[in-house]
């Protein structure tokens, strides 16, 4: 009877998709998982940066002494003398300096007496500034008039040390994932490797499986061992099969 060739893949085929569906599947969620502690990493660090950068200008004595004192005079800051000011001097040099988006100052009442465009200057600022001059610090990403960033908002605070104003320090949310590309690739590499390495594993494998079964696929195994069986069995004479070590390898019920 001629021997019928099944369509069905074979049994290394099978178990190369399994094992690479199984490889790529762990590398997927490990890539998800250390993506996401990296984003959360690259936020809080540029929130930190922030924070740092405003606690250090809201505690300058020249910042201190001058937003007091244009907070406690009448009337609307003078936008003009402000542009040419120390206020706008020292926050340009922070910002460049840093290489923050923008480092912004503000009165009591949330004037802007430092900004990296110098005509919103004597403005109000785009954000909230309640809690910040109720004396707390907030942290945040936000969007402004210069786009969405990462930002630290400081009180600064009188001689007496009752919040006059704010300090805003911000940095752009392209800038913060600047590093993010160089590690996507190294993460892309790494993932690359592993599913490289289980190819390669199985490969070896699969040799291996080929030698010790002469090529044999486990379902024609399956079907040589119901056939000897069945001839085994068909013979009403004992039969007995022994190695050279005198171990049994093959009987039939007739020779028990």
């Amino acid at each position: 009877m001629p021997r019928t060739t099944s369509t069905r893949p074979r049994f290394a085929t099978r178990a190369l998709v399994l094992q690479l569906a199984t490889v790529t599947l762990v590398v997927a969620l490990c890539t998800g998982v250390y993506l996401l502690l990296t984003l959360q990493q690259l936020r809080a660090e540029a929130e930190s940066t922030a924070l740092g950068i405003a606690r250090t200008l809201a505690e300058d004595p020249q910042v201190r002494a001058e937003v007091a004192r244009i907070s406690l005079a009448e009337g609307t800051p003078d936008a003009e003398e402000l542009r040419d000011g120390e206020l706008q001097r020292l926050a340009s040099e922070v910002t460049v300096r840093t290489g923050a988006l923008f480092v912004v100052i503000t009165d009591d009442n949330g004037i802007r007496l430092a900004h990296p465009t110098p005509s919103r200057i004597g403005e109000e600022v785009s954000t909230p500034y309640e809690a910040v001059l109720a004396g707390a610090e907030v942290v945040d990403w936000q969007t402004g008039t210069l786009g969405e960033s990462a930002r630290a908002k400081v009180p600064v605070r009188d001689a007496a040390g009752s919040p006059v104003g704010e300090v805003s320090v911000g940095f752009e949310r392209a800038g913060v994932f600047d590093d993010l590309p160089p590690l996507l690739a190294m993460i892309a590499g790494t993932a690359a490797g592993a599913l490289a390495l289980a190819v390669l594993a199985f490969h070896l494998l699969r040799r291996r499986w080929e030698r010790l079964t002469l090529g044999v696929q486990p379902e024609e195994l399956v079907a040589l061992v119901q056939n000897q069986t069945a001839v085994l069995d068909g013979v009403d004479d004992g039969v007995l099969a022994v190695d050279t070590r005198g171990v049994v390898r093959v009987s039939n019920a007739a020779a028990d």
